[in-house]
């Protein structure tokens, strides 16, 4: 199964994609992030999960040569439209209880993530078709 792994392409040209092609489905450890973003009257973001359909707070990995921050402006751009203009990092989870995520194929990733909070941004949000 190693190096027959299918994937879509976004996926195969990601950091964890590559892994996976070597890998195969065995479970991976992966570094990223998970961001609160809250607005002025302390509203925080939740999106839906495209793959399992569960809400959630923006997250994402990291790729090889980015930091924690830049993967975190690149996710929330790609998945919203903001570009985020205040991040600050105020915790870290870990606990494999809650950081371990199956996805739909059977793949099982245990994240290891920098908690960020985002109070500013520019630009409006745009709605992902459903």
């Amino acid at each position: 199964m190693v190096g027959e792994y299918k994937q879509n392409e976004a996926f195969s040209k990601s950091y964890i994609g590559q892994l996976r092609a070597h890998v195969g489905p065995r479970p991976l450890i992966a570094p990223g992030f998970r961001l609160v973003l809250e607005n002025t009257t302390g509203k925080t973001l939740l999106m839906r999960r495209s793959d399992t359909g569960l809400w959630g707070l923006p997250s994402g990995g990291i790729e090889v040569g980015e930091s924690v921050f830049e993967a975190a402006q690149r996710e929330v751009k790609e998945e919203t439209g903001l570009t985020l203009t205040s991040v600050k990092a105020f915790g870290f989870s870990s606990d494999p209880n809650f950081e371990t995520h199956t996805y739909p194929n059977g793949d099982v990733i245990q994240n290891f993530c920098l908690l960020l909070l985002a109070t500013g941004w520019n630009q409006r949000m745009v709605k992902r078709p459903s």
